[in-house]
């Protein structure tokens, strides 16, 4: 854990495609990965890399 003194690592990787601007937001926590696209917003697991949710015209 990054508390403990341990080094940041990559956990998970992926692709993004999108054409419209973007924007990525991580939680407090570390667990969530945020990212805002055209008029929706994304939530994905920063474990897993799993969508866990999309809210669709903001």
């Amino acid at each position: 854990e990054f508390k403990k003194g341990e080094d940041a690592h990559l956990l998970v990787s992926g692709s993004w495609e999108n054409t419209t601007p973007t924007s990525v937001a991580l939680s407090p926590n570390g667990e969530v990965v945020a990212i805002s696209h055209g008029k929706s917003l994304s939530f994905f697991s920063a474990i897993t890399g799993q969508l866990d949710a999309t809210i669709e015209d903001l």
